[in-house]
């Protein structure tokens, strides 16, 4: 086909935007001493990252997704009421800084729509925000939200496959909320009307979470799906819902992406300084019991875990003097159970002669009023020896539960 022919269809398609659906599909590099973001032209999206300081079961570099495994769309609806998708159309990387890049959709003389990004030192979230320029008369008058499509497959970044399956989901907080998942076993799917702070995309021990910073997101579906044991991805997340958006340009759209580990100290960093109505919770996602045992956990193991590593590099030392500081503070309830135990047994001979005294079910009353005397003189009772022990289940169960979801133990 001439080109002049295909020009023609394209401005007889999309417009202003015939021009953005030609392009050169090259790659901008954001890093950080933590993270490698790498935006593509095309689509003007984040399309590979990958964390330095992991790997994976294999001892490779541990890249979360690449652009094959992923999809970062939004849907622009234009005044001649043509539907565009942004991952068809090429952007133009302007870099604004050493840790800043302007991907920038240009739709005709003084008017283009700008993804900004800012990964700043050392740190995994990335700043992302969507501002148009002089969209006013290109796109819908109506325009007042975009739809966004997200997608990601999960790649198995553990050796035990089954193991990992079990703690990967999507997470979602409700804005002013609670935090709530999606299944783990099996195919799920949620159709939210209330609006949403964040999504996470979560595996065993990393994630991916997009954030919004202003009103957050309304209308959203989230999927999660199984994939077969042989295929190299775990499950595949997918979530359409909407952004608010300034037609007139005044105002940016703000999100924010997190790329990296599930380390609970890390991701309530996050909330440090912040009002609690403002708090993003985002340790939520780290899967440390419920009720008691997430508080044992959050406010005694995980304390006492990260003094102790200020200290200690070996973690097998670290578990072992974890072990035995926790066994100490349970040894006045230990103590007590054995010793409850211990006269139990002294006392069996007697308690089988008041069974043989007071045989039948007609003197019951008899013989337990006579058990009862004898554990009183001997200051013994059948329940000192147990609930000792469901004091100490709280402790033991946290422990269980910490463990596996520790990064730090990978």
């Amino acid at each position: 086909m001439p080109d002049s022919v295909r020009v023609a269809q394209l401005q007889n398609s999309f417009g202003v935007f015939a021009d953005a659906m030609v392009g050169e599909d090259g790659t901008t590099v954001l890093e950080n001493e933590l993270i490698e973001i790498r935006l593509k032209n095309k689509g003007g999206r984040v399309g590979y990252v990958r964390l330095k300081k992991y790997d994976n079961y294999k001892g490779e570099p541990l890249v979360l997704f690449n652009e094959e495994d992923s999809k970062f769309d939004f849907k622009l609806v234009t005044a001649a009421n043509r539907v565009v998708n942004t991952e068809d159309l090429y952007f133009i990387p302007i870099k604004t800084g050493s840790n800043s890049v302007t991907m920038r959709l240009n739709t005709g003389e003084g008017s283009h729509l700008d993804f900004v990004y800012t990964l700043n030192p050392n740190d995994y979230m990335l700043q992302f925000s969507v501002k148009g320029t002089g969209l006013n008369g290109i796109l819908a008058p109506s325009t007042t939200t975009l739809d966004l499509d997200w997608e990601q497959k999960i790649v198995q970044q553990e050796k035990g496959r089954k193991f990992e399956d079990r703690y990967a989901t999507v997470y979602y907080k409700l804005m002013a909320d609670d935090v709530e998942y999606l299944s783990e076993t099996q195919n799920d799917s949620k159709q939210l009307s209330a609006r949403l702070k964040w999504i996470a995309y979560k595996d065993m021990f990393f994630s991916s979470i997009l954030i919004a910073d202003g009103d957050g997101f309304e209308s959203t579906t989230i999927d999660s799906e199984m994939l077969p044991k042989d295929s190299p991805f775990l499950k595949e997340y997918k979530t359409t819902t909407s952004i608010p958006f300034d037609l007139k340009g005044n105002e940016a759209t703000n999100m924010r992406f997190y790329f990296g580990p599930n380390q609970f100290s890390l991701l309530k960093s996050f909330d440090d300084d912040v009002e609690k109505a403002e708090q993003l919770d985002l340790e939520k996602i780290v899967p440390l019991g419920w009720g008691i045992f997430r508080w044992v956990n959050q406010y005694f193991v995980i304390p006492l875990f990260n003094f102790l590593g200020k200290y200690i590099s070996s973690y097998g030392l670290l578990i072992f003097l974890l072990t035995v500081i926790v066994k100490l503070l349970l040894f006045p309830l230990t103590r007590k159970s054995y010793l409850s135990s211990a006269k139990m047994r002294v006392l069996r001979p007697q308690v089988e002669e008041i069974n043989a005294k007071y045989p039948g079910q007609d003197q019951a009353m008899e013989r337990q009023r006579a058990t009862m005397e004898l554990y009183s003189r001997a200051g013994a009772s059948p329940m000192s020896g147990c609930v000792p022990m469901l004091l100490q289940m709280p402790i033991l169960i946290a422990l269980f539960m910490f463990f596996p979801s520790a990064i730090e133990l990978r």
